[in-house]
This record gives C-alpha cells, sequence and structure tokens, in this order.
C-alpha cells in the first residue's frame, strides 16, 4: 500500500480488493495483516474501519504481566469474542538441518498469568534475570547484598550494557523489579534482599 493513506476509506478499500484477489488466487492462503493500534489507549484499530470491516478475525496483542503478553480475540465471525492466549516471547535455538550452524530465533511458548517467572525458558539457557539472581545470591551476606555491588558485578559480567552508566543502571532496576514480583527478591535504593524463591549461595539456578 506504498503512497496510499490508512485514513481513507477509498484507498483502505483498495488494500481489500488487493488481498481479496490474492485469495482467489491461492484459496488456501491465510493472509495475516499487522496493524497498530492508536495513541488513545482503547485499543482501536488506527485509521479507517474499512479494513476491520473487511477481515473474518481480529487479534489484539496486549500486555499482561511482567514479560507475559495476552493475545485477546476483539472481532471474530465464526469464534467466540473475547477468548486470550497467554504467552511469552523466548529465544531458542534453530537449526535448518542437524549439520548447520544454530542460530538464535524468537518463539512464542504458553504462559500462565498466575505463575510469572523469569526462568521459563525452553531451551534451558538461562535468562539475563536468572543469571543477574544468580548473581546476587554469590554476594548476599546475611541475607543481604550492598545494591551497588550487584550493578558494578552485573555490569563487570556484561549481563547489562549501555551506552551510559544511568542506562544500564536503569536496566539493572528493570531486572530488580521483575525479579521482586516472581517474589525472588526484595529491594531498597542501597540493599537487595532475598525473597521466598530465592536460592542463597547457590549462583545461577533457576529459581
Amino acid at each position: 500500500m506504498p503512497g496510499l493513506d490508512e485514513n481513507s476509506a477509498r484507498d483502505m478499500g483498495r488494500v481489500v480488493e488487493g488481498l481479496t484477489r490474492l485469495l482467489e488466487q491461492v484459496p488456501s492462503a491465510a493472509i495475516l495483516f499487522v496493524h497498530h493500534a492508536g495513541k488513545g489507549g482503547d485499543g482501536e484499530m488506527r485509521g479507517s474501519t474499512a479494513l476491520i470491516g473487511a477481515v473474518d478475525l481480529e487479534l489484539q496483542v496486549k500486555n499482561a504481566k511482567g514479560r507475559i503478553r495476552r493475545l485477546v480475540v476483539t472481532k471474530a465471525n465464526s469464534v467466540a469474542e473475547g477468548q486470550s492466549l497467554a504467552f511469552r516471547l523466548v529465544p531458542v535455538e534453530y537449526r535448518d538441518h542437524p549439520n548447520a550452524d544454530a542460530e538464535s530465533v524468537i518463539t512464542a511458548v504458553d504462559a500462565d498469568l498466575d505463575d510469572e517467572c523469569p526462568a521459563d525458558i525452553p531451551d534451558g539457557q538461562p535468562s539475563r534475570s536468572v543469571k543477574i539472581l544468580g548473581l546476587i545470591e554469590e554476594l548476599v551476606v546475611a541475607g543481604v547484598a550492598d545494591r551497588q555491588a550487584c550493578l558494578q558485578a552485573a555490569r563487570g559480567r556484561r549481563l547489562i550494557e549501555g551506552k551510559s552508566l544511568d542506562s544500564t543502571a536503569e536496566q539493572f532496576r528493570k531486572v530488580l523489579v521483575e525479579l521482586r514480583d516472581a517474589d525472588l527478591i526484595r529491594f531498597e535504593n542501597k540493599k537487595i534482599s532475598l525473597g521466598l524463591g530465592a536460592n542463597p549461595n547457590r549462583p545461577n539456578s533457576p529459581p
């Protein structure tokens, strides 16, 4: 749709017409149109409604909890609306054939909204959050670790990287929030203490 206006019903009608012709040529095809929601926060599709009027199924991706997202059926002709599927995006190793070099690709896996855990990586490789949790567990003395020392260690091990000290500090803070929400740690300005799910002095062990 180069040069067309997403707010124009006429232009969006031309897009729909082109997709309809494609379906006529390849009846078994499933056509997926990736679009954006508006900035108003209501989740409504941007631009002309001519597009939404032509589709059989509309799915919206929404944030749910931590790194978990929800895929929600917001419009459907043949299934119930309002259904949702919780998922998370995780890296996995992929090979075109057994002797090919492995490459990391992102895939979606089922998730449970009641069990947000940063260690849930299917290929067995610990996530950055889990590695940082292991680092914190190493530095804990009498149940408490110095937050600045943990930050420096995370930088030293390149678990967080950025163009400035502020950016790495913010990355570290976000990981701490994620671990806190999973009840693995508690933290304040200067100290980090272990939560109920953590394993003190067992570095890099999954929670």
